[in-house]
């Protein structure tokens, strides 16, 4: 899921129609395409990699939800991030 949104930002120009002034803003869909190719893949074969990925993306889906309260987005725009964090979080838990 990580690999199809991350993706669709990148290409869709999303990030860079958010973010028309400020290019350092623009590899944020990229680094969550990185983090969770690499690290959830690469978590099967090497647990604690699972666990240090898992909850890097757990991190940043609260950041992001952090993020949407403090610019006041209406709930449904929260949710997509609420439901990947609660994702990763149970995917972190269970990896411990």
């Amino acid at each position: 899921m990580y690999l199809v949104c991350g993706r669709r930002n990148v290409n869709g120009g999303a990030a860079r129609a958010d973010y028309p002034n400020d290019p350092q803003q623009i590899p944020s869909p990229s680094n969550s395409i990185a983090s969770a190719g690499t690290g959830l893949i690469a978590g099967f074969y090497l647990p604690p990699l699972l666990v240090l990925s898992a909850g890097g993306l757990t991190a940043l889906m609260l950041s992001g939800i952090v993020a949407r309260v403090r610019i006041r987005n209406p709930l449904v725009a929260m949710l997509p991030a609420f439901a990947f964090f609660c994702l990763n979080l149970f995917i972190a838990i269970s990896a411990l």
